[in-house]
């Protein structure tokens, strides 16, 4: 049986306040538990583009405490262009910003899904359980660190036949059309949902393997570039 984690990146001070409610609304609505990839100290002037919402920006984080909050960097900056003490430093230093607002994430999202195995590393200093991204069917446990990766292959929510399949949305720049399909598809699939604390290690995880080659294939015929190249 499929099951389905929907995802939302980018949570920042600069953010669309709107499209977010209106998105995890609808989860909330159907009872699914959705997982937010906040920026405590967002420098990326891509998103900077709104009005700050100052000291609101963290009673909004606080209020979803009903959904998963992940660590999504820092100052959404590349993390696998830099040394093991280096990437230790940025999450220790998102961690804090965290903590002075009583939320401890136990998920990492690498903007742009920059991770190796220096980020496995740092996440386990600091008990970071799970890790959203990688390319797979299902989610696999790196056996050096213990972190378990749960794969982020799709943007766009589709019907697929088996996996753990997690869909990665930007709320801040989607279209009217583009929030009113994944509304629909929330509320048409409510029921094969999960949380990420949910997913469990699948014997069928072998095929992640061959998968990659072929996923690896396909996206760079397509599109002309890595997988790792897509938005994050």
């Amino acid at each position: 049986m499929t099951k389905y984690i929907m995802r939302f990146d980018d949570l920042t001070k600069w953010s669309n306040i709107e499209a977010w409610d209106r998105l995890l609304g609808c989860c909330r609505y159907n009872h699914v538990k959705a997982l937010i990839g906040v920026v405590p100290k967002c420098n990326d002037q891509r998103l900077n583009k709104r009005k700050d919402m100052g000291d609101s920006f963290w009673k909004y984080v606080r209020s979803q405490r009903g959904m998963d909050i992940a660590m999504h960097g820092f100052r959404h900056e590349i993390f696998d262009d830099k040394t093991f003490d280096q990437q230790l430093r940025l999450m220790t230093e998102s961690m804090k910003e965290f903590s002075k607002h009583l939320i401890v994430p136990d998920v990492f999202i690498a903007p742009k899904h920059s991770y190796n195995f220096n980020t496995l590393k740092a996440m386990e200093s600091l008990g970071i359980t799970y890790l959203s991204d990688g390319i797979g069917l299902y989610p696999w446990k790196n056996i050096d660190t213990g972190i378990m990766i749960v794969p982020q292959i799709l943007w766009t929510p589709r019907k697929m036949p088996f996996g753990v399949i997690t869909f990665c949305q930007h709320p801040d720049t989607m279209t009217e059309e583009q929030l009113h399909y994944v509304e629909h598809f929330i509320a048409e699939n409510k029921d094969d949902f999960i949380s990420i604390d949910d997913v469990t290690l699948d014997p069928r995880e072998y095929i992640n393997t061959p998968f990659r080659y072929l996923y690896r294939a396909i996206f760079t015929s397509k599109f002309d570039k890595k997988p790792s190249e897509g938005a994050g």
